[in-house]
């Protein structure tokens, strides 16, 4: 099998490594002659060993130069994936073609963008530079030591340069190996100057985990805290960060624009076995960043506009309080990290507004004795998250108050104590308390909560349960919370926390209503259909949640109600609850065992009264059952007839194939249903979704797509190259997914003037005009281009681009 391997495996793999090569040798070691292969004949000049002249066949090794560097990330001994850098060689190739000589010379070995490498090469020092080689990142493969790192490939004819040089019909074809090698330099051997070649090849591995790979910023310090004003019983604070970026890529930050991220501040306290936020601030706007060396030596300093790999840029706690460099959070896609540009708003009227606000009764220490605090710093961008490096922005740090004068609160950071990176605030909990526990709780394919909870017997026969649930990215944000309880249990104390948005933000403040059934508690607030601007729990955010129980803990399911539509409406995770009286998931007051086979242990009638299908021990009433007619999904699939549409799983997910989306309404999934050879190039594709009628019967299909050969898959080939090299192109990745096209309204399996029709309508068309569609969930999500959630101008500009432009967003 062939690998390809994308840089979020790496992010995945414990056993990813990231090497530095600074010196070695490339080596040219192409194959022996073969018929099509007789005009490829190479000779080499310069610092080369394995003589001057040679033929097909022939092996060629030219030393790094040692200014250079390329950075190569590996996964074990298989895959492999070229970051970026680059190394320059010493010597030249010349191609014996017939009737001329094609010289090649001062070869650059440089990533090629998707992973692979690619060589390059100029004729004399300042010449424009064009490509030769290149090896695809399928093709590469790696193998290290202690002291050695060797990078190998076949070796691939760049089209445009074959074509000048009259070997066009080897495009495509292997015709060699290119092979990086690096070696321990001598003992005592000083580097060459920089920039000149030497005659002895000599090479270092610097080898280490990594974080992750692409952009990905984390907040390595929080320096301190300035306090700004009180008005009211209020007081402002802002907090000083520095980032740091860990990543293999730089991070964006251009200022006056969307392109560069925005940094949250948050204040939490610990007090009586309660953890709660009780304070924030709106977003501050990054704007230029300086290279400095905070986690990392920085080897990548930049122009301001982007932070380099490895480097770091601090902001002052008076930067970050400055409010007219503050927005709404409300702008922010935490989970994609877009926020709309420009922004517009008031001017700040007095000294607390946008900055951290804190109520002073919450932080006064006379009020509060042997309570906690804590500040956090989260850094949005979104190349960060388009990267899905998202996870490790928030940072926390312990700090304390003292009250320097009557009514005025000072909060402090210790050098004793460390900024915890790569921690949100909630996890200080259980590092503060080993009785914590911690479930990660995620949104499919969307953002992260995190839940900490504690339960303690308080007096004899009673019990306290506390919650303290953060969501750390999720756009889609929580409507609710619930814990399952006993009937026979009684519940006492019922306690709900939030925190204040404050200066404008639109959001709703008000708590959220408790509701205690004999099956469990649970907290809300309204849903998005009532409010969308009700008090959700938002990102970068945390509500608590407490109640005293008559019943011991046990490990049990909480549920969290997702806010936004879409699909789950909810997700669950483990945490601690009060000890069920029996597992009866159908609530019918008979345990699940006996409910389906009276002759388990302990059952007396009633019982038996449950079918079980798949003989799991799980009645069948309480498995999933997508389409409702009371067979559960696992049953239905395994008892479809062959050949019968709906009710069998074409895609593995076991969810019957009549739940899935289906756009052209033909009983098939759209995963499972190809288009059709409509067009007679041999594949099935987005091109064969395109009728006539359309405008230059152009596709929706992006112009670069996957392109597959069996297990091998290459990212951002041109479709009709790949077609003529043998692949497959592939469209299942957006905008479009095997016969539904993202924009297209009419469902037709294209995008036209009908469906540009259909998006005036949607967004803008007034009411009393004929045919007008408000705006809603069915109207928005086909015609949501930029995932934002809504539809708008940007959507309309990536439209009009689509059927012959480049690849919209998602």
């Amino acid at each position: 099998m062939v690998w390809f391997v994308t840089p979020s495996v790496f992010a995945q793999s414990r056993d990813a490594r990231m090497h530095v090569i600074r010196s070695g040798t490339v080596t040219f070691e192409f194959f022996g002659a073969a018929p099509d292969q007789e005009d490829l004949r190479f000779s080499a000049r310069g610092h080369v060993e394995g003589g001057e002249s040679g033929d097909v066949g022939s092996r060629f090794t030219f030393p790094i130069e040692t200014d250079g560097s390329l950075r190569v990330v590996t996964g074990g001994s298989g895959p492999v994936y070229v970051v970026d850098g680059g190394l320059e060689t010493c010597g030249a190739l010349l191609l014996d073609a017939p009737g001329r000589r094609v010289v090649i010379g001062n070869l650059v070995v440089l990533p090629r963008g998707d992973g692979g490498l690619e060589v390059e090469s100029t004729l004399d020092d300042g010449a424009d530079a064009f490509p030769t080689f290149n090896v695809p990142p399928s093709f590469l493969e790696a193998s290290r030591t202690e002291t050695e790192l060797t990078v190998a490939g076949e070796l691939f004819l760049d089209r445009a340069w074959a074509d000048s040089a009259g070997l066009s019909k080897l495009v495509g074809v292997p015709v060699g190996r290119l092979i990086l090698k690096t070696e321990p330099p001598p003992p005592q051997s000083p580097l060459a100057p920089s920039g000149a070649c030497r005659s002895e090849a000599a090479g270092t591995v610097t080898a280490g985990s990594i974080a992750s790979v692409g952009p990905d910023v984390i907040i390595g310090d929080l320096q301190g805290v300035a306090r700004f004003g009180r008005v009211g019983d209020i007081t402002a604070y802002a907090v000083a960060t520095n980032a740091c970026n860990i990543g293999t890529e730089r991070v964006n930050w251009v200022s006056y624009s969307n392109q560069h991220p925005v940094i949250i501040q948050n204040m939490y306290r610990l007090k009586n076995d309660r953890f709660e936020q009780i304070g924030m601030s709106w977003l501050k706007h990054g704007f230029y960043v300086v290279s400095q060396s905070l986690c990392t030596p920085c080897e990548d300093t930049t122009d301001g506009s982007q932070l380099g790999v490895g480097c770091s840029d601090p902001y002052s706690a008076l930067l970050n309080g400055v409010q007219t460099n503050m927005t709404p959070r409300s702008i922010v896609n935490a989970h994609t990290g877009h926020f709309d540009f420009p922004w517009n708003g008031p001017q700040p009227s007095n000294d607390i507004e946008r900055r951290l606000q804190v109520r002073d009764a919450d932080i006064d220490p006379g009020l509060n004795p042997d309570a906690r605090y804590f500040i956090e710093g989260h850094y949005v961008t979104p190349d960060d998250a388009a990267a899905g490096t998202q996870d490790n922005n928030a940072s926390y740090r312990a700090v304390t108050v003292v009250e320097t004068s009557p009514d005025v609160f000072s909060v402090g950071v210790s050098s004793r104590v460390p900024t915890q990176r790569q921690q949100p605030a909630v996890r200080a909990w259980q590092d503060a308390d080993p009785a914590v526990t911690e479930s990660n709780i995620r949104v499919p394919s969307e953002g992260l909560f995190i839940l900490a909870a504690k339960a303690f017997e308080f007096s004899p026969g009673a019990w306290r349960y506390s919650y303290a649930l953060q969501n750390l990215n999720s756009d889609r944000s929580g409507q609710s919370f619930s814990v399952p309880i006993p009937a026979t249990a009684t519940i006492s104390n019922i306690g709900f926390h939030g925190v204040e948005h404050h200066s404008g933000d639109p959001y709703d403040t008000a708590n959220w209503a408790s509701v205690l059934s004999d099956e469990s508690i649970t907290w809300s607030t309204v849903s998005y259909n009532i409010n969308a601007n009700a008090n959700a729990l938002r990102f970068d955010t945390i509500f608590s949640f407490y109640f005293d129980a008559s019943v011991a803990p046990m490990a049990t399911t909480v549920t969290i109600g997702l806010f936004k539509p879409g699909f789950p409406t909810q997700v669950t995770g483990r945490s601690f609850g009060p000890t069920l009286d029996l597992m009866d998931c159908n609530r019918n007051g008979i345990a699940d065992d006996c409910d389906v086979d009276c002759t388990a242990a302990g059952c007396a009638p009633p019982c038996g009264t449950s079918a079980d299908c798949n003989a799991d021990g799980v009645p069948d009433e309480c498995e999933p059952d997508c389409d409702g007619d009371g067979v559960p999904d696992a049953c239905e699939i395994a008892a479809c007839p062959p050949g019968e549409l709906g009710c069998a799983d074409c895609n593995h997910n076991l969810v019957p194939d009549g739940c899935e989306a289906d756009c052209n309404r033909d009983g098939i999934p759209d995963d499972c249903n190809p288009p059709g050879d409509s067009d007679g190039d041999g594949i099935d594709d987005c091109a064969d979704l395109c009728p006539l009628t359309t405008l230059g019967a152009k596709c929706a299909c992006p112009p670069l797509a996957w392109c597959c050969w069996g297990d091998s898959c290459l990212p951002d080939y041109p479709r009709q190259t790949c077609i003529e090299d043998g692949g497959t192109p592939s469209c299942v990745e957006a905008p479009c997914r095997q016969g539904c096209l993202l924009g297209d309204g009419d469902g037709d399996g294209d995008i036209d003037q009908r469906d540009i029709s259909l998006y005036q309508r949607c967004f803008s068309g007034p009411a009393q005009e004929p045919g007008f569609v408000p705006p809603s969930l069915e109207c928005s999500i086909p015609l949501d281009f930029d995932g934002d959630e809504d539809v708008d101008l940007s959507d309309y500009k990536l439209m009009r681009r689509c059927p012959s432009g480049p690849k919209p967003p998602g």
